[in-house]
């Protein structure tokens, strides 16, 4: 067998293992449904832990994202972050797209977004956005990856030019997907994956993550991505960090939001991977 193939068993065995842990209990909530207690603010060209403008709410118990933003007024990106840090976790929440799309977005995709791994808020890559792995939340491309000066190793698909959407075609390993180690320099975004995710109502988010060795990412119950051997840019096994909720010029609310720690899963050695 082929050592792509090898992967690919290794990797669908201990996904399996990971999915089989998220049934046990232990939840806690990240998000009290009443104000940001346990998260921090950070907006472009504004004072962190501030909100001036006002762009983040709180409204029958979801964080609600521009509820009160005038259309002709521009949407500053920002996030809110997890005061503390995770490793190896599941965690799980809603979200719905409200009818607002603001500057510089107003004509683009709704889009917004999961970052983990957050190892330091205050050290940026693009823009407001801090240095971590994304779980992308647009319109269409729910659970795609984004490096944001990450690194990791996924699927891809052996015939892009046949996978319409957006990024670089990605393919899940068993249905012939080939292994590539990503970063922002290169393949920084990878998507074009079956869509699971709906424009209206409410959608689920899923991550289950499990330190520097794995990351799948679930929409509405379906894996979309998968993820392996996360390091930072120097190539450094990445392990834990804070979580992040972006606001990104789409109104967005995030309800729900909880978090169980996970202990180690048990994973096959790929020697005995025949």
């Amino acid at each position: 067998m082929v050592k792509s193939q090898k992967i690919a068993l290794t990797a669908c065995s201990i996904i399996s293992l990971n999915l089989s842990h998220a049934q046990d209990e232990n939840w806690k909530q990240l998000f009290n449904g009443r104000n940001l207690d346990g998260w921090s603010i950070a907006i472009e060209n504004t004072p962190v832990g501030t909100d001036p403008k006002k762009l983040i709410s709180i409204r029958d118990e979801a964080v609600h994202m521009y509820a009160d933003t005038p259309l002709d007024q521009r949407g500053d990106f920002g996030v809110i972050v997890t005061n503390e840090r995770y490793s190896r976790f599941h965690l799980d929440f809603e979200y719905a797209w409200g009818p607002k799309k603001l500057e510089p977005r107003k004509d683009m995709l709704r889009d917004a977004g999961l970052l983990y791994h957050i190892a330091d808020p205050n050290k940026r890559t693009w823009g407001i956005w801090p240095v971590s792995m994304e779980y992308q939340i647009q319109e269409g491309d729910v659970g795609d990856l984004v490096f944001l000066k990450v690194r990791g190793l996924t699927w891809m698909h052996p015939d892009p030019n046949n996978s319409p959407g957006q990024g670089e075609a990605g393919l899940q390993p068993e249905a012939g997907g080939t292994p590539l180690f990503c970063n922002q320099q290169d393949h920084h975004y990878v998507g074009r994956y079956p869509v699971y995710d709906k424009l209206e109502g409410w959608n689920r988010v899923e991550a289950i993550v499990h330190g520097s060795e794995s990351a799948v990412h679930l929409v509405n119950g379906k894996i979309r991505s998968r993820l392996f051997r996360i390091t930072d840019d120097a190539m450094k096994p990445l392990s834990e960090g804070h979580i992040g909720l972006q606001l990104e010029g789409a109104e967005i609310k995030y309800r729900n939001i909880r978090i169980r720690k996970l202990a180690a899963p048990l994973s096959p050695a790929t020697r005995y991977v025949a």
